[in-house]
């Protein structure tokens, strides 16, 4: 309102185009200061559980609630606590988590140095054990690496370099040395709420000096292993070869004694069949050659022969010639010898 002259009047102006942004520009921060003034306070006392990874504790005044397991129970979402610092969110991984430990020289208990590298996955399995013990993730990662480098000194020291290295699989106990590291850091890793869930050797490795060492064991064992065969056979060619020996002369004593037995009888035969034919020599000599020709021949052979020329193939011998006397006719039908 403004008075001109000597009358007063009302007037009313509006605002220029100025003062509209001003107020404008004060309203829109007025409403974000309340925006954020409800996010603050929407933020202290509400929380969000996801679903696939979140662990969360509430922490009241030091005290810790039972844990709210995101992949449990359907407790994932929306969850509303009292504000800080009555109580206050801790806030965990529940997916397994894995690390390597360095490649660690260690000696063996044959006095062996060998080069192993191990990994390792956990996860949290008691979350209020967990956070009295080691508060964070990274805590618990670094205790258990060194946990896992004295225990994999202390087991590989028990154990020898053949156990680790060689030829033959049969002879390698990797999964028992796996199996053993990991009992004793699962005991460890029980006592602070943490779940070993897989561990093993990732890398195994030997220095120059124990392979040149390893190499020469292995040459003398195969060596060693090469001339237990090569005994072995010679062993068993020997007895081999002594049974062969001993069943020969076996064959050859029934054999000498049939042969005796046989050469006896022939010469038993031959001594009645000569005393036969000595009486009838030429019959004899003629049924040798006959016998000859006979075994000279093969079967379905032909021969033709000229009667004419006796020198070929001789005539048998005539009675007379045998001196062997003819027969006679005799009076009543018979035959008789002639004298």
């Amino acid at each position: 309102m403004r008075l001109t002259g000597k009358m007063p009047v009302l007037r009313f102006e509006q605002p220029d185009n100025e003062e509209m942004i001003d107020m404008k520009k004060h309203k829109v921060i007025f409403v974000m200061a309340v925006l954020l003034v409800a996010v603050l306070l929407a933020n202290t006392v509400m929380f969000a559980v996801d679903e696939k990874r979140d662990i969360v504790l509430l922490a009241t005044f030091n005290s810790i609630g039972e844990p709210i397991w995101g992949n449990r129970d359907d407790a994932a979402g929306l969850h509303f606590k009292a504000p800080w610092p009555i109580q206050k969110v801790v806030r965990y991984d529940s997916r397994q988590m894995v690390f390597e430990d360095a490649l660690q020289e260690v000696a063996t208990a044959d006095k062996q140095n060998v080069l192993v590298m191990m990994f390792c996955a956990w996860r949290i399995d008691d979350p209020a054990l967990f956070y009295r013990d080691v508060k964070t993730e990274t805590n618990a990662e670094k205790s258990l690496q060194d946990r896992l480098r004295s225990t994999k000194a202390d087991v590989i020291a028990r154990r020898a370099l053949s156990d680790l290295v060689n030829t033959d699989p049969a002879r390698m106990k990797l999964e028992d040395i796996e199996v053993e590291i990991r009992k004793e850091l699962t005991v460890f890793a029980k006592k602070r709420g943490i779940e070993i869930t897989q561990l093993g050797i990732k890398q195994l490795g030997l220095s120059a000096r124990v392979s040149e060492t390893v190499i020469e064991s292995q040459i003398k064992e195969r060596e060693q292993e090469a001339q237990t065969y090569r005994t072995a056979g010679e062993a068993t060619a020997t007895a081999i070869v002594g049974r062969a020996r001993a069943a020969s002369d076996t064959i050859l004593a029934f054999a000498k004694r049939d042969a005796a037995i046989i050469k006896t009888e022939g010469v038993r035969d031959a001594a009645t069949s000569y005393e036969a034919f000595s009486k009838h020599e030429k019959l004899s000599m003629y049924l040798r050659l006959l016998e000859t020709i006979q075994n000279g021949f093969t079967r379905n052979t032909e021969i033709l022969l000229d009667l004419t020329n006796p020198t070929l193939v001789p005539l048998p011998p005539s009675m007379e010639s045998l001196g062997i006397p003819r027969e006679r006719p005799m009076s009543g039908g018979g035959t008789a010898a002639a004298k």
